[in-house]
This record gives structure tokens, C-alpha cells and sequence, in this order.
């Protein structure tokens, strides 16, 4: 399964795009201001045609790396097996790849990151990801 777009990391600039992605499938961000948003070299996005259509966040560390939100496009998502259909999709398994690659690439030895996404989860299972347990997601908004 292989997507017919172009991934790159994301630049400063990507950041009002990545935040229309985050209102067109109705994903909440607690109210963040894109427009201010700084996303270059933490975020690797998927474009085709100019049009930014998914974004996975990546925090490249040792010996563990993070792979937080994703968020892909409606014409993008595959309904089947995920609630959303947010992130089973071929642009999904894409963004997904790149990201472990390149926690891999600087050193990284596991990449981790969490969901509540029961598609996401059997996603992650088969490509040899495993639960760790259960968690609960916090956020704070800091400004």
C-alpha cells in the first residue's frame, strides 16, 4: 500500500495548513493558534498538488522517539476499521513509516506514542507495534 503523493518534512510556514486539517476532520486542538504555530522539523507532512492533505507529529529522541497527532485529510481516510478512518489510509501507513524512520535514523530505539483509536491500534499491531497498557491522554493549555 503506497500513497501517490510527496512526504517532506513539515516548515514554519506549513503551520495554517496543518491546523485546517485539524478543523476539516474535526479533530480537536484545543484551541490552538496555527497561524503562530512554529511545526518545522517536528512535523512530517504528506502534499500532493500543492495541498497539504496529512501531518504526523515526530520527536526524534534516544533512546526513544515520540510519534504524537496525526491528522489526514477526509479524501485521504480509509472508513474501514477505524472509528474516524483518520489513520488506517494509505497516507496514513505513509506518514507513519516515514516517522518511525526517522526516530530510527537519529538513534532511536523505540518509537512511541499513544491512541484511543481501535483502527490505529490494529494498524500499529500488525506492522509489529505492541500495547503497553493503559493510559489516559493529558493536555494543558498554556496559553
Amino acid at each position: 500500500m503506497s500513497w501517490d503523493g510527496t512526504l517532506r518534512v513539515a516548515t514554519d510556514a506549513d503551520g495554517p495548513a496543518i491546523g485546517k486539517l485539524f478543523a476539516e476532520t474535526g479533530l480537536g486542538d484545543l484551541g490552538v493558534d496555527w497561524a503562530e504555530a512554529k511545526p518545522g522539523g517536528w512535523w512530517i507532512v504528506g502534499e500532493r498538488d500543492g495541498l497539504i492533505l496529512g501531518a504526523i507529529q515526530v520527536a526524534a529522541g534516544r533512546p526513544y522517539g515520540f510519534v504524537g497527532d496525526i491528522v489526514v485529510h477526509p479524501s485521504e481516510q480509509n472508513q474501514r476499521g477505524s472509528a474516524r478512518g483518520l489513520a488506517t489510509g494509505s497516507l496514513a501507513l505513509s506518514l507513519y513509516a516515514w516517522a518511525f524512520e526517522t526516530i530510527r535514523r537519529n538513534g532511536g530505539q523505540v518509537a512511541v506514542g499513544v491512541t484511543n483509536d481501535a483502527g490505529v491500534r490494529a494498524l500499529l499491531t500488525r506492522y509489529g507495534g505492541q500495547a503497553l497498557g493503559e493510559f489516559t491522554l493529558f493536555a494543558k493549555k498554556l496559553l
